[in-house]
Formats: C-alpha cells, structure tokens, sequence
C-alpha cells in the first residue's frame, strides 16, 4: 500500500476542495456560495460547536421535560390521586320504579305513558278501554313527570 502525502496549510484542515477526484478531498454534499477556486470553506471553531451541542442538548431537555409533565399529569388526572388513604363510600339502594295498581294512585315517572300504564294495570287485557278511563279519570292525555294520576280503573 502506497500513501500519499498532499502538504496543506494547518489551518486548511477541514477545508472542502471543488476539484472532483482529487485525493484526500472531500466533496461538498450540498450547493453553498460560489467560490473562487483554492477558496475554501472552514468549519466553526471548537467554541461555536460545543455552544451549539448545548443549544441542542437543552432543547432535546426542555421537550422531554414537556412530554414527561403532560404524560404525569394525564396519570394523575386518570388515578385521581389525593393522599387521604381509603375511602368508604356508602351505596343507597335502588328503589324500584313503582308500579301501578288499580285503585292506587301513581306518580308519572319518566318514559311512562298511558298506553305503557294502561298495560301494567291490566296486562292480560286489551289496554284501549283501559287507556281510555285513564283519560276520563286524570282530565286527558298529557302526561307530566310527577304527576300523580288517579288509577280508579273498573278492569274487566
């Protein structure tokens, strides 16, 4: 193996050359200002790099910080986290909807309808009849949650 030696000024060391081929050259990657031949172009200094690195490093810092604070304040939000240990929590129990009897009265809950009424009263007959006194009894058809309706209802 042969090396070969091209004598360059010192402070030509990371210089970029044009000329295509030439041996211990390195070519530009990317279009930059014209030069004049044997111009070159030198590297920042030694200071202009390392303050760039921590310009990066510092930037690289301040988004995982971001990031991490988003990420523990979504866990947080999530597991509600308060510090005051066990908690007991009391269970009211489920009433059930109350349902009509003939001859009662009965409180409109909500969803309720003549027609649905008329069925829990008599459910093994035909609810028109039925539907019908129900109007007569409670002065028509509209019906309000909370109002109590008269079930005084002659079922056949």
């Amino acid at each position: 193996m042969v090396a070969i030696h091209i004598p360059r000024r010192a402070d030509d060391r990371w210089a970029l050359d044009d000329a295509p081929g030439a041996p211990g050259t390195r070519r530009r990657s990317h279009p930059g200002p014209a030069r004049a031949p044997g111009e070159t172009r030198r590297l920042p200094d030694r200071a202009t790099r390392v303050r760039r690195r921590r310009l990066a490093a510092l930037l690289a810092a301040v988004v995982l910080a971001g990031a991490g604070a988003a990420a523990v304040q979504g866990l947080a939000g999530m597991a509600q986290v308060d510090g005051t240990g066990p908690r007991t929590v009391e269970v009211q129990p489920v009433q059930a909807p109350a349902v009509p009897v003939a001859g009662q009265q009965y409180v409109v809950q909500p969803g309720d309808t003549l027609w649905s009424i008329a069925e829990a009263i008599a459910p093994d007959s035909d609810p028109r009849p039925v539907v019908d006194a129900l109007r007569e009894a409670n002065g028509g058809p509209v019906l309000e949650v909370g109002t109590r309706l008269t079930l005084d209802v002659d079922v056949d």
